[in-house]
């Protein structure tokens, strides 16, 4: 079923073409090539290694626009759950960190956050105090 209209595009039909081939992939090549890598294996190295696996290459990515949306989403979640206390921010920057498809990958949890104070303690002044010298 494809989408059919004034703004309609080819979207949906690459969409539903992909779907198919990855079906296809499911279906009738994964068992087959199963097969294949295990004759190599024992043909090889004279056992069946369980770590060796495969898995097809997507049809369809996403753009970056369409990632970054979501990342911003993400980011928005996680900033109402560490406002309500449902997450604290060490448990979203584990998250960040632990998601292979961060940009912040790499986040080294080890170092500590530096959070600077927007205001230093001798600025402020007393609430009894009306702006007026005495």
């Amino acid at each position: 079923i494809t989408p059919n209209g004034l703004n309609a595009t080819s979207d949906g039909e690459i969409r539903v073409f992909y779907d198919y081939i990855h079906a296809l992939q499911q279906s009738v090549f994964k068992d087959n090539l199963k097969r294949v890598m295990d004759i190599i294996q024992l043909s090889e190295f004279g056992d069946i290694d369980d770590g060796i696996t495969f898995d097809f290459e997507p049809l369809y990515e996403m753009s970056a626009k369409e990632r970054a949306e979501i990342r911003k989403v993400d980011a928005d979640t996680d900033a109402v759950y560490v406002a309500a206390s449902v997450l604290s921010n060490n448990e979203v920057r584990e998250k960040i960190a632990g998601d292979p498809d961060s940009p912040y990958h790499s986040l080294d949890l080890n170092d500590d956050l530096e959070i600077e104070d927007d205001y230093d303690e001798e600025e402020e002044t007393d609430p009894d105090d009306k702006g007026g010298s005495s």
